[in-house]
């Protein structure tokens, strides 16, 4: 019994270690087919890879084959877009400074406004109300405003108080006026040495012409630089030329006159044709033409007078004048002198005496018979005349107009060297 059990017992042990061998060779099994699912995934993808590396090997060698047949088929162009390296290198460093530039343009357009602006209110003030200075003074400013920002307004405010926008009330030559007042008021803060007027009277009244006629030759303001001016206006350009001190007038003005186009379509520019009264007169006297000087003379004087009553006026004096007149209209020119004499005369007035001489030899004062006006009215009337004028006395005219005007433009300059200088050329 003890040798059946041994041997049982040694059949199970026998069981027991197969069926443990079986089960390692299951597991062993098993591991050989997960490692052969392995392999045939890298398989898989080993393919996989091999034809993606052939397909990439194919493109490449067509994009190869394109390359070359496009660089062939496009070799000069090649060699264009290598020559244009350079240049669009150059632009893109333009483009940058563009760049830059645009937006320091942008700064600077939004603080010129404030930059314009400074300082500038109260000669734009000055400047607008003496342009307008023969305007109701209901219509002169009291105070003005420029705008400091983009989108504000010109404030500005009458003598009763009103306050609005000048560009919703003023008219359109008071607008010219105010955008003239501005850029006289800038030139002067900024002392620029010359001032260009393109058409400077268009769309501005007659009353608006003189004044700014008295503005831009005010040398304590504006006329102490060079002023271009262009205009249409042939009567502005005489007043203009007319109200410059003759002994001036020579260094200080040239005037270029482009002629209308009559025959031909051309530009016909002449030179030296003055309008002064007292230029034309001496060159008229100079060239033997009494007639022509003498009309010249009454228009030189009868300026000289209005211009006097003018600065009478400036002095704060009530320049008040009793004349006479023969008829419904203006005073004539020898009322009008002889009611300045008369002012000018009495005890308690003190301006202007340096110009009493001229005046009283121009309209005869002393004299029974006044002479000089009795040539003048001859010469500036186109009438039979039995005799000549007398050179003589016409020069002596055109020498008491010529004094007049420097006494009246310069009360302690006004001796006769210079208007003997003028007169010299003729013997």
């Amino acid at each position: 019994m003890p040798a059946k059990r041994e041997l049982l017992q040694a059949l199970k042990d026998a069981t027991t270690a197969y069926n443990e061998k079986i089960e390692q060779s299951k597991a062993a099994i098993k591991k050989l087919e997960d490692e052969n699912i392995e392999i045939s995934k890298d398989l898989e993808e080993l393919v996989t890879i091999s034809t993606l590396v052939a397909a990439n090997a194919k493109n490449a060698a067509d994009a190869t084959q394109a390359i070359e047949k496009f660089k062939q088929e496009n070799e000069e162009l090649i060699k264009e877009a290598e020559a244009e390296k350079p240049g669009v290198a150059r632009n893109q460093s333009y483009s940058i400074a563009y760049d830059s530039f645009r937006a320091k343009l942008l700064a600077y357009n939004a603080e010129l406004p404030l930059a314009l602006a400074t300082d500038l209110n109260e000669k734009t003030l000055k400047f607008y109300n003496e342009i307008n200075k023969h305007d109701h003074p209901s219509d002169r400013l009291k105070s003005l405003k420029l705008p400091t920002a983009a989108g504000e307004k010109i404030a500005i405010e009458f003598e009763n108080g009103d306050s609005c926008d000048a560009l919703q009330v003023l008219s359109e030559g008071h607008i010219r006026c105010l955008g003239l007042a501005i850029l006289l008021a800038k030139i002067t803060r900024d002392s620029l040495p010359f001032l260009i007027f393109d058409d400077v009277v268009n769309s501005i009244d007659d009353e608006h012409r003189s004044a700014i006629i008295d503005l831009i030759l005010n040398p304590e303001e504006v006329g102490n630089r060079q002023l271009i001016v262009t205009t249409h206006g042939e009567d502005f350009v005489k007043r203009l030329e007319n109200a410059v001190p003759i002994k001036r007038y020579e260094k200080t003005v040239t005037r270029i006159d482009f002629l209308r186009p009559l025959a031909a379509k051309k530009i016909t520019v002449k030179l030296d044709s003055p309008r002064h009264y007292l230029v034309v007169a001496t060159r008229s006297y100079q060239e033997g033409r009494m007639r022509d000087s003498l009309s010249y003379v009454r228009k030189a004087f009868e300026e000289e007078l209005n211009r006097l009553w003018k600065k009478i006026a400036s002095k704060g004096l009530s320049a008040q004048i009793s004349v006479g007149m023969r008829g419904p209209g203006e005073p004539d020119l020898m009322n009008l002198a002889r009611g300045l004499y008369n002012f000018l005369d009495k005890r308690d007035i003190s301006v202007f005496q340096e110009t009493m001489p001229y005046l009283g030899e121009m309209i005869g004062i002393g004299q029974k018979y006044p002479i000089e006006w009795s040539c003048m009215n001859k010469g500036t009337h186109e009438e039979e005349q039995k005799e000549e004028f007398d050179p003589v006395v016409v020069r002596r005219m055109l020498e008491a107009v010529v004094k007049l005007d420097e006494a009246i433009e310069a009360p302690a300059a006004c001796g006769g060297l210079q208007t003997k200088e003028m007169l010299a050329k003729h013997p």
